[in-house]
C-alpha cells in the first residue's frame, strides 16, 4: 500500500565532517543524493509540498507511524542511508525493506520564563520539530504540589490529534526562587511507560520509564545561576548524584541527564568556580558522556549573554550513559526564531537515537496504533434529577414489586412451622434485591457518563491554530537551504548556490505546488475574519520570491496576534465564569468552593500499567501494560499480602481453636474474664425494630458507591414502609440464625493511592472495599449495640479504647504529652517509640479473633454472626476503565470498609495491653506526695501516674523510663505480633528520648523478628503522632514551626486566586482554624507568637478589603464587621474546652491529679490557685507547666477552674511567694 499524504519539509542539513557516528558507528554513505543534517537548525519549519519521491519498501508500518513532515522524512532517509528523494511504501513481504530504522528525538530548552504565556508556542514547536520528549527549564512558576503534577494537552496537527503529557516540578520557593520550575513534555507512547516521578524544589524532575530490558531515567535539571546560592546548588548536585547512583545500581540502567547547568564544562573558563563545576565530576564518575561533544568533538554554544547578544556560552547540555550514546544518530543545537515561536536567550539542544533500541519489540510498528475511543458510555442513575414526585413513584414501586416477588417466591419459602434455614435467608434477600432494583430501574432516570478526550479549547481557536501551522509549513518552502536540499544539488555546489543560479527547470518543478499553497493561504482570510493575505502572486519567480516570503511572514505574525487575542478573550471569559461559580458555591456548595480555592483534587490511580518482576529474571523489575498481567498481579498482591504463594500464606495462618493453643505467656490474657456478666449483652441479642432501621437509614450519606448488587443508600432511604417491615423481619432472621446471604460475602475492591507517589507500584496502594449497603446497615445496628455495652462498662483496657463512644485521639495524646511534661519537670529520662502497623486489618487471624471476642464474654451467636462476614468470602478488583477482575478468595483479615472493623481491631489488640498493663515495673512512672498537713508528714498521700503504651487503632506509642525497659516492651510486643500475625511498618518507626547521650544517634532494636537500625530524633525535631507534632523535650518549636508552615501554605495557595473577603473569612474560620486548633492541643502561645503565625493570612485579608497593611488587627477581628477569627482567642477557647474535658473524664483522673499538685507546688501555694493568687503570680513568670500557663491566661479572661478534689494543705498562714518581691525561678530553686 502506498501512503498518499501531503508531506511537510523542514530539512535538517547534516554536515558529515562534524558528525562522528551514525547507525552504530557507521558513517552514512556519501553520494550525490545524500541527505544532510545541519549542526545548527534555524527556522526549521515544515511545508506542505508534495514531491516526486523514489518509493522504497519498509518494515515500518507507516499507517500507524505517520510521517509528520518533510523534516521527519529527511531524518528517516538519512538514518536509513537513503537519498533525500526517497519515500516509503509499506510492503512487509518485500525482500528489500529499506526503511528498517526509526528514531527518537529528545531535547532540552530554557524558555527564559513565561511558560504559561508561551505554552501554545512551545507545544507548536514540539510538534513541528518532531520531538518525542522535550525538557523545559525556567518556567517561572512556583505552585506547590505534594504529588505528581501532570497535565494532558491535545495538539492538532493537520487534523490529527496528538496527545501530549506535561510532567511539572513547580515546588520552588515563591519568594527566593521565583524563576524556578521545570517540566518534561512527552508523547503518549512514552507516557505509557512512566513508572515513577521524583521532584526537587522546582529544580530537578526525574522520571523513570520502563521498556523491555531497559530502565530509563530522564533527569531534567535547572541549576541556579547565582553563585550566591551555593548551598542550593550543592543540594541540587547531591540530589542528582543520589538519583544517578541509585538508578545505576538497577539492572539494564540507562540515564539521560539534560537541562540548563548554568556552568560551562571548560576547565579553562576562569569565570567558573571550582565548586560549581563539580557537576561535571559527578557525571564523569558516572561514566556519562556529553552528546554534543561526542558528535562534534567540541561544545557548541547554547546561551547568549545579555551584553553580547551572541551565542558564546555552552551551559545547556545532554549527558547520557554509554549504552545510549552507542545507539545515537546525531546531536546538535537549534536556534529558536522569536518571530515564529517565542523569545529565549538559549538554543535547544537535541539528541536523535535509535527508536528500536528503546522499543525492543520487533513488531512495534506493526501493531495497531493505540487510540482512545472518542466516547465510552456507562449507564448511571441520575439521582440529581429525582423530584419528590419521582421519589414517591419509586417508593410505591418498591411496595408493588415487593408484593409481586413475594408471590413469585411463595412456593420456595418453607412453612412457618419449619425452622428458618439458609435457603429462607437467600430467598428473602433475593426478594428484597429484586424489588428495590426493579423499582429503581423503572423510576430513577439514567444518564450517560462520557469518558472523552474533550478539548476545552473552543473549535474556532483550534482551527486558527491549525491554520497557523499550515502557514508555518508554507513559509518553510521559502528557505533557501530547503530548496537546495530538495533539489538534491551536489554537496560541493551547495556552498555557492543562490536562487539566481538555480536551474530554471528545477525551480519550476519545485514550485509546482504553489497554487495549492496559495489557495490554502487565502483560506486564512475567511477563517481569521480579516485580510491576512491581500495579494499573493500566481507563480513564484526569482523576482517575487523575497516579497512573497515577507508577505507570508507578516501574515503569520498577524495570524498569531489574532489567535492570541482570541485566546486571551476566551481565558478571561472562562476565568470570570469560574469565579462566578466559586462565588455562588460560597452559599450553595462549600465543599466544591474549598476544593477550588485550596487546589484540592482527588487523587486516583490508573491501573493501566504496573511494575512487576521480569518473567525471565525475578530480581529485575519491568513495566507491564498487559491487562491480563496487571489483573493477575493485582489479585496476587491483595490476596497474598506479600506471601509468595497461597500455600505459604495458608501455612503462616495459625489455627487457634481452644485456649490451650495460645502460648503459655499469653494464655491468661485470652481466658474469659469472669467478672463480666454475659447478661449485659442482652441488648445486643434483642430483636431489631423498625425504628432502629429508620434511624440508621437517616444517618446514611448520599453519593456513595454501592456494592455488587447496585443498591445505594439513596435507594434504601426512600423504600416503602412495607419494605422497611420486610427488612426488619429479614434482619431479625439473620440475627436469630447467625447467618447472612452469600451475596454479602462478595465485595468489590477499589485501589487508591497511599499518601505518597503511586509510581505504578501496587505496594503504594491501599484497598477500599465496597460492600453491600444492606449488610452495612445491619452490621451498623449491631455495632452500635456493642459500642453501647463496651463504652459504658470497662471491659477493654483503659489505654485501648479508640473509637468507643466518647473516645477520641485526645486521650492517648494527653497521656503522651503529660508523660513528656512530667519527665521534663522532674528531670526523668523518657523513651518514646512511635510505631505503625502494616496492613493491620488485612492480617487479622480470624480464629484468634474468635478467642479475643470470647475473652470479653460476647455471646456466641454474635461471635458466629460477625465472623460469618469474614469467612469464605471473595473480592473482585475494579481495574482500569471500570473493568472488573475475576473473583478471588480472601484468605484472612477483615474488611477495612466494614463498620465493625475498628471495634474488632481493638478487641483483637486488647490482650497485649492487658499483659503490658500488668507489668507495672516497665512503666514510666511519676510519684508525688500530696501534702495534707505540714505538721504531720505521716498524713501525706502518694499520688502516682504511670504509662507504658497508648494506642489509637493501629497507631501505637510506647513509653518507657529507660532504653532497657523499651527493649523489654518491644520483646513482649514482638511475641504478641508473632502470635497475632501482625507486622510492623519499619520505615515509619520513630524513636525519641530526652537522654542527650542518645539524641540524634542510631541504635539497633528488634522490630518484629528482625534487628533494625533506628535513628533517634534530634532535639526540637518533632515527630507526627496522630496529627500532632511532639518531641521528647516538650519544646514548642516543632508545633510553632508546623503552624507557621500550615498558614504559609494556605496563604501561598490563596494569594494566586481572585478572591473576595468572604472567601478568606470562610476558609480561615472554617478550614484553617480547626487545623491549627487540633495541632496546637498541647502548647500555649503568646499573642505575639499567634500574630506571627497568622501574619500571611491577615495580610491577604487586608488586601482583599483594600485596607492598608497598617490597619489595626482589632478591626479585622471585630465581630460586628466582616472578620476572621483571632487565633489567640481561638486557642484559648479550645484550651478551655480541653481543660474541662481533662478534669471531668474519669479515665484521665491520674493526669488531672498530678497536674493539679504540680501546679500548686510550682507556685508554693497551700491550695489550688484562686483568681487572686493568679493575678499576683502573673508578673512572676514562674509558670512552667502547661496547666499553670493556661491558668494564668484563663485568669486574664476571668475564667477560674475550681477542682472537685481537695488539695488544701493545713499549716502556715500566707503563701511565701507573696512576701518575696521580684521572685525568680532561681529563687524558687534555692528554696
Amino acid at each position: 500500500m502506498i501512503v498518499q499524504q501531503k508531506r511537510k519539509h523542514t530539512g535538517y542539513e547534516y554536515n558529515d565532517k562534524t558528525s562522528k557516528k551514525y547507525n552504530n558507528n557507521k558513517k552514512i554513505k556519501k553520494n550525490n543524493n545524500n541527505n544532510n543534517l545541519s549542526s545548527d537548525t534555524h527556522n526549521n519549519h515544515n511545508n506542505t509540498t508534495n514531491y516526486h519521491y523514489d518509493h522504497n519498501n519498509t518494515n515500518i508500518n507507516f499507517q500507524n507511524r505517520t510521517i509528520n513532515n518533510n523534516d521527519d522524512l529527511d531524518i528517516l532517509n538519512a538514518i536509513n542511508d537513503l537519498p533525500p528523494g526517497s519515500y516509503p511504501t509499506y510492503n512487509p513481504n518485500s525482500r528489500n525493506n529499506n526503511y528498517d530504522k526509526d528514531y527518537i528525538k529528545i531535547g532540552t530548552l530554557n524558555i527564559q520564563s513565561g511558560f504559561n504565556n508561551k505554552k501554545t508556542d512551545i507545544l507548536e514547536y514540539f510538534v513541528t520539530n518532531n520531538y518525542d520528549i522535550l525538557a523545559i527549564q525556567e518556567m517561572h512558576i512556583t505552585t506547590p504540589h505534594l504529588f505528581t503534577n501532570m497535565e494532558t494537552v491535545n495538539v492538532y496537527n493537520n487534523e490529527e490529534i496528538i496527545n501530549l503529557y506535561i510532567y511539572k516540578d513547580t515546588n520552588g520557593n515563591t519568594i527566593t526562587d521565583s524563576h524556578s520550575g521545570v517540566c518534561l513534555i512527552m508523547k503518549e507512547e512514552f507516557q505509557k511507560r512512566v513508572s515513577t516521578v521524583q521532584t526537587h524544589k522546582g529544580r530537578i524532575l526525574a522520571i523513570e520509564l520502563h521498556f523491555k530490558k531497559i530502565h530509563l531515567l530522564i533527569i531534567n535539571t535547572y541549576i541556579p545561576a547565582n553563585n550566591q546560592k551555593k548551598e542550593q546548588i550543592e543540594t541540587c548536585y547531591k540530589h542528582i548524584e543520589t538519583l544517578i547512583n541509585t538508578h545505576s545500581s538497577k539492572p539494564n540502567a540507562h540515564i539521560i541527564l539534560l537541562g540548563d547547568f548554568n556552568v560551562q564544562p571548560s576547565k579553562h573558563d576562569r569565570k567558573n568556580n571550582k565548586w560549581k563545576t563539580r557537576i561535571y565530576n559527578i557525571l564523569k564518575m558516572a561514566s556519562m558522556t556529553n552528546v554534543i561533544k561526542h558528535h562534534h568533538d567540541k561544545y557548541l554554544p547554547t546561551h547568549t549573554p545579555a551584553a553580547t547578544k551572541e551565542f558564546t556560552s555552552a551551559i545547556d547540555h545532554i549527558y547520557t550513559t554509554q549504552n545510549i550514546i552507542d545507539h545515537s544518530y546525531y546531536a546538535s543545537t537549534a536556534t529558536i526564531d522569536p518571530h515564529l515561536h517565542f523569545n529565549t536567550d538559549h538554543k535547544c539542544v537535541f539528541l536523535i537515537i535509535h527508536h528500536d533500541y528503546i522499543f525492543k519489540n520487533p513488531h512495534y510498528h506493526k501493531q495497531n496504533k493505540y487510540r482512545n475511543k472518542n466516547t465510552t458510555r456507562k449507564n448511571m442513575y441520575n439521582y440529581h434529577k429525582m423530584t419528590d414526585e419521582l421519589w414517591q413513584q419509586y417508593t410505591e414501586g418498591t411496595k408493588h414489586y415487593l408484593a409481586f416477588h413475594r408471590l413469585e417466591y411463595a412456593d420456595t419459602l418453607p412453612n412457618t412451622s419449619h425452622t428458618s434455614t439458609i435457603q429462607t435467608i437467600e430467598t428473602k434477600w433475593t426478594i428484597l434485591k429484586k424489588s428495590i432494583l426493579a423499582s429503581k430501574e423503572q423510576n430513577i432516570p439514567m444518564y450517560n457518563i462520557k469518558a472523552t478526550n474533550r478539548n476545552n479549547t473552543p473549535l474556532p481557536i483550534r482551527q486558527k491554530e491549525n491554520m497557523i501551522l499550515q502557514i508555518h509549513h508554507a513559509l518553510l518552502n521559502f528557505s533557501i537551504k530547503k530548496i537546495i536540499h530538495q533539489m538534491s544539488i551536489e554537496q560541493e555546489q551547495n556552498q555557492h548556490i543562490t536562487i539566481d543560479n538555480i536551474p530554471l527547470e528545477k525551480w519550476q518543478t519545485y514550485w509546482n505546488i504553489w497554487p495549492l499553497i496559495r489557495k490554502t493561504l487565502y483560506k486564512a482570510n475567511t477563517l481569521f475574519d480579516k485580510i491576512i493575505f491581500n495579494y499573493l502572486p500566481l507563480f513564484i519567480t526569482r523576482l517575487n520570491y523575497n516579497p512573497t516570503k515577507r508577505t507570508i511572514k507578516q501574515g503569520l505574525l498577524m495570524a498569531k496576534e489574532i489567535k492570541q487575542a482570541e485566546i486571551a478573550k476566551h481565558d478571561i471569559t472562562n476565568i470570570n465564569f469560574h469565579i462566578l461559580n466559586r462565588n455562588n458555591n460560597l452559599e450553595n456548595n462549600q465543599r466544591k468552593m474549598i476544593n477550588s480555592l485550596l487546589d484540592r483534587k482527588p487523587r486516583h490511580i490508573r491501573l493501566d500499567r504496573l511494575l512487576i518482576p521480569a518473567p525471565d529474571d525475578p530480581n529485575e523489575i519491568t513495566l507491564s501494560r498487559d491487562p491480563k498481567t496487571i489483573e493477575r498481579y493485582s489479585i496476587q498482591h491483595f490476596q497474598l499480602l506479600g506471601s509468595a504463594s497461597k500455600e505459604e500464606l495458608l501455612q503462616s495462618i495459625k489455627l487457634y481453636s481452644i485456649l490451650e493453643d495460645i502460648p503459655v505467656e499469653f494464655r491468661p490474657y485470652y481466658a474469659p474474664i469472669q467478672t463480666i456478666n454475659q447478661t449485659q449483652y442482652d441488648c445486643v441479642l434483642a430483636d431489631i425494630t423498625n425504628n432502629e432501621i429508620l434511624a440508621t437509614f437517616k444517618t446514611l450519606p448520599n453519593h456513595k458507591a454501592p456494592g455488587t448488587s447496585g443498591i445505594t443508600y439513596e435507594d434504601l432511604k426512600h423504600v416503602h414502609p412495607d419494605v422497611i417491615h420486610y427488612i426488619t423481619d429479614f434482619f431479625n432472621l439473620c440475627l436469630r440464625t447467625n447467618s447472612i446471604p452469600r451475596d454479602w460475602k462478595k465485595a468489590l475492591l477499589f485501589p487508591i493511592p497511599k499518601p505518597k507517589e503511586w509510581g505504578s507500584d501496587i505496594n503504594n496502594t491501599r484497598p477500599i472495599i465496597l460492600l453491600e449497603t444492606l449488610r452495612k446497615c445491619f452490621i451498623k445496628i449491631l455495632t452500635a449495640r456493642l459500642h453501647t455495652v463496651l463504652s459504658q462498662r470497662h471491659f477493654l483496657q483503659p489505654n485501648n479504647r479508640a473509637g468507643l463512644l466518647g473516645e477520641s485521639t485526645y486521650q492517648p495524646l494527653q497521656h503522651l504529652h503529660h508523660a513528656i511534661e512530667m519527665a521534663k519537670k522532674y528531670k526523668k529520662e523518657i523513651w518514646i517509640g512511635v510505631q505503625d502497623l502494616s496492613k493491620a486489618y488485612d492480617r487479622i487471624n480470624i480464629s484468634l479473633l474468635r478467642l479475643a471476642m470470647a475473652r470479653l464474654r460476647i455471646p456466641q451467636p454474635i461471635i458466629e454472626l460477625i465472623l460469618q462476614l469474614f469467612t469464605d468470602r471473595t473480592n473482585r478488583i475494579i481495574l482500569h476503565n471500570d473493568n472488573i477482575s475475576d473473583s478471588y478468595q480472601v484468605m484472612q483479615g477483615i474488611d477495612q470498609g466494614e463498620v465493625v472493623s475498628p471495634l474488632l481491631w481493638i478487641i483483637y489488640y486488647d490482650p497485649l495491653f492487658a499483659k503490658i498493663n500488668s507489668l507495672r515495673e516497665l512503666a514510666f512512672t511519676v510519684e508525688l506526695q500530696q501534702i495534707k498537713n505540714i505538721w504531720n508528714p505521716a498524713a501525706d498521700q502518694k499520688v502516682s501516674y504511670s504509662t507504658t503504651v497508648q494506642s489509637y487503632l493501629d497507631d501505637t506509642t510506647w513509653v518507657a523510663p529507660t532504653l532497657t525497659h523499651m527493649k523489654t516492651l518491644l520483646e513482649i510486643s514482638n511475641d504478641f505480633y508473632e502470635l497475632a500475625n501482625i507486622q510492623i511498618n519499619k520505615d515509619k518507626y520513630r524513636l525519641l528520648t530526652n537522654n542527650k547521650a542518645y539524641v540524634g544517634k542510631e541504635i539497633e532494636l528488634t522490630l518484629g523478628s528482625e534487628l533494625t537500625t533506628v535513628k533517634i530524633n534530634k532535639k526540637k525535631e518533632g515527630v507526627r503522632i496522630l496529627g500532632v507534632y511532639i518531641d521528647a523535650f516538650n519544646s514548642p518549636s516543632p508545633t510553632l514551626k508546623k503552624l507557621r508552615q500550615t498558614v504559609a501554605l494556605f496563604s501561598n495557595t490563596l494569594k494566586r486566586k481572585k478572591l473576595t473577603h468572604n472567601h478568606i473569612i470562610y476558609i480561615t474560620n472554617k478550614v484553617l482554624m480547626p487545623i491549627l486548633e487540633y495541632r496546637n492541643q498541647f502548647q500555649v502561645f503568646t499573642i505575639e507568637q499567634c500574630n506571627f503565625v497568622m501574619a500571611p493570612i491577615k495580610k491577604l485579608f487586608k488586601q482583599a478589603l483594600h485596607l492598608p497593611r497598617s490597619t489595626p488587627d482589632a478591626l479585622i477581628h471585630h465581630y460586628l464587621l466582616p472578620s476572621i477569627n483571632n487565633f489567640f482567642h481561638n486557642q484559648m477557647y479550645s484550651h478551655i474546652a480541653m481543660t474541662q474535658l481533662l478534669f471531668n473524664t474519669p479515665l484521665l483522673n491520674p493526669i488531672a491529679m498530678t497536674q493539679m499538685l504540680t501546679t500548686q507546688y510550682e507556685f508554693w501555694l497551700p491550695h489550688f490557685p484562686t483568681h487572686e493568687d493568679l493575678t499576683k503570680l502573673e508578673s512572676t513568670k514562674l509558670a512552667t507547666t502547661f496547666l499553670s500557663k493556661l491558668l494564668i491566661h484563663f485568669n486574664n479572661f476571668n475564667i477560674v477552674f475550681t477542682p472537685v478534689y481537695d488539695t488544701t494543705i493545713t499549716g502556715g498562714r500566707t503563701p511565701l511567694l507573696f512576701h518575696i518581691p521580684n521572685v525568680t525561678k532561681s529563687d524558687i530553686t534555692s528554696l
